[in-house]
């Protein structure tokens, strides 16, 4: 983020062809390697599938059709994985580091 005044990458949005190669090329440099991008328990249910999209476990949220400082809203998520794996909801990431499970985000919303 630094490296582009705290603007947020706009790849393709998640249901376009290309999106994961976007985002795995636009982190090569950083040598981010494709594996961070796996849940292991994902991983484990997903092996042997032939689906593509489940090429990148986590999502990375879209913003709108311009650029948009990374941390203009707190809220934001960043990353959402693409599955319930672990029980709660998908895991969401957020611009101050903390990753929640859906279900309390929605609970913190005062929504069920």
């Amino acid at each position: 983020m630094q490296d582009h005044s705290l603007v947020w990458p706009q790849g393709p949005p998640p249901q376009e062809a290309g999106w994961a190669a976007f985002w795995l090329a636009a982190l090569e440099p950083y040598e981010i390697r494709p594996e961070t991008w796996e849940c292991p328990v994902i991983r484990g249910w997903a092996r042997g599938s032939d689906d593509p999209n489940v090429e990148l476990h986590y999502v990375p949220t879209m913003f709108d059709a311009t650029p948009n400082i990374a941390n203009r809203w707190a809220t934001q998520p960043w990353l959402i994985e693409i599955a319930d794996a672990h029980g709660r909801g998908p895991l969401i990431a957020f611009p101050d580091g903390s990753v929640k499970p859906y279900a309390t985000v929605l609970a913190e919303e005062g929504m069920r």
